[in-house]
């Protein structure tokens, strides 16, 4: 694909299919000014909590270790959107697995 000129920030980016006429920063920009004003409204916390609950109340415990202790839910692909509800989408991980996955050292106290 040929350069373009970000519609955020007006420097010359490689777009890629996700670009949405913005480089890679600009883009990260707007999507956390996005998640920030759902939240501030009280939509993208409650969205984010029914999801994560649903997802654990649907594994139970780690789907890679089988611990039943500090579970988290965990989106297998990057977000596309802040409104994907697919629950396939998500896995049921414990801390140190979810940790891990993200290539952080956990230790549980």
């Amino acid at each position: 694909m040929a350069m373009r000129v970000c519609n955020g920030c007006g420097l010359m980016f490689q777009p890629v299919a996700s670009s949405r006429g913005r480089c890679q920063i600009c883009r990260k920009q707007a999507d956390r000014q996005h998640y920030a004003n759902n939240k501030a409204n009280g939509k993208a916390g409650a969205r984010w909590d029914r999801i994560r609950k649903a997802v654990i109340r649907r594994d139970g415990r780690c789907t890679q270790c089988g611990s039943t202790e500090h579970l988290q839910a965990h989106r297998m692909e990057k977000y596309g959107s802040f409104h994907d509800t697919n629950l396939d989408a998500y896995l049921t991980l414990c801390r140190s697995c979810h940790g891990s996955h993200h290539g952080k050292r956990v230790i549980h106290r």
